[in-house]
């Protein structure tokens, strides 16, 4: 478990709860609030911190770098740099994501 302490609760709607707890189990929310408790929890406290949960960092290379080839690199584009017009859907290797699907824990 890991109980992270009076940070600034970032909820998906947009409503922000000040010197809020989370607690967490494998992963997966377990409770929010004021106060809480878990004693075998690891406890992080995140005073004065945003906290964030569920945001999934938008920026990553997987399904465009090529890890499931790493014979064939075609990560960097020399010869037009500039593919404004390039729409990642496009670009996605779909072997390469279904090996990061079975890195998931």
């Amino acid at each position: 478990m890991l109980l992270i302490r009076n940070g600034n609760l970032h909820l998906p709607g947009g409503e922000v709860l000040a010197k809020c707890d989370l607690l967490s189990q494998e992963g997966r929310i377990v409770r929010i609030g004021r106060g809480l408790s878990a004693p075998d929890a690891r406890t992080l406290d995140a005073a004065g911190k945003e906290v964030l949960p569920g945001f999934i960092l938008p920026v990553t290379s997987v399904g465009l770098t090529d890890y499931a080839n790493l014979r064939q690199s075609d990560a960097n584009e020399v010869s037009s740099p500039n593919q404004a017009g390039l729409h990642v859907r496009y670009a996605l290797d779909s072997r390469e994501v279904a090996l990061d699907r079975k890195s998931v824990v």
